[in-house]
């Protein structure tokens, strides 16, 4: 319940203004509040101008999107959007108010990056062990005689370990550059990022068929990819994995070029 207002006078003058406007700001001070589902409470519900009514509307967009995540800032990030609503509805200053959300937002956008990278890179993790299930299996396999796809097991288990090991590495380093803002479903970014090193596997293997059959002319520095280099082997399958677009570039190449044109 708001304490009565009363507004005092020294002596005979008129009443204080500051202390006017400070008593009715304290006695509103609890009007905006946001509950545990992100939902934005103004009580008693007034009348607001239109950029209020706007303001108001991001704010609860923005307390929405908080609600549904479980940020290490989320308490941080309600506060001030209360903040935010009390200094615009209560003090009538949309400027400071618009600051305030600002703040919000950064806070919010950095709590949504750290937690999306978080989420990447256990996808890229997920994938790197199907990989090595994958490599148990033909192990298996291999040794029972029930598949021969390579000239030897040992093969495809390299090129499954340092194609993985070049896209875990990628990822490791690109991680702290990685905006994903933008992203908010958590399965799709670990679908994301378990797929590069399951992609970085294929083009290792194809490529690997490309040096090992000369398909293309390919040279690795001072030697080409023949039949004894089984080194440009392990680095092709490796670079696959640091960039797709090493395995992508020589696959284009055995790509027919079209006719001339008359």
């Amino acid at each position: 319940m708001a304490t009565p207002f009363t507004a005092r006078s020294d002596g005979d003058g008129p009443p204080n203004v500051t202390e006017i406007k400070l008593q009715a700001t304290a006695e509103r001070a609890q009007v905006v509040r946001f509950t545990a589902t992100g939902e934005l409470q103004l009580d008693p519900t007034a009348l607001l101008p239109a950029d209020q009514i706007a303001f108001v509307g991001q704010l609860g967009s923005l307390g929405k999107r908080v609600a549904k995540n479980h940020f290490w800032a989320r308490e941080e990030i309600f506060v001030l959007l209360e903040n935010a609503a009390t200094v615009a509805i209560v003090a009538g200053d949309l400027p400071k108010a618009q600051g305030i959300l600002k703040a919000a937002t950064e806070i919010y956008e950095r709590a949504l990056i750290g937690r999306n990278r978080i989420h990447y890179a256990a996808g890229t993790a997920l994938g790197v062990l199907t990989l090595v299930v994958i490599a148990f299996i033909v192990v298996e396999l291999g040794a029972r005689g029930a598949v021969k796809a390579f000239p030897s097991t040992d093969i495809l288990i390299a090129l499954i370990a340092f194609a993985g090991m070049g896209s875990v590495t990628s990822v490791l380093i690109r991680l702290s550059g990685m905006d994903l803002k933008e992203e908010t479903s958590k399965g799709l970014l670990m679908i994301s990022g378990a797929s590069k090193p399951i992609v970085a596997v294929s083009f290792a293997i194809i490529v690997y068929l490309v040096l090992k059959y000369q398909l293309i002319a390919v040279t690795f520095g001072q030697g080409s990819g023949g039949p004894d280099s089984d080194v440009a082997y392990w680095v092709a399958a490796f670079l696959c994995g640091f960039s797709e677009r090493f395995g992508s570039d020589i696959i284009a190449r055995l790509e027919p070029e079209a006719p001339p044109a008359r």
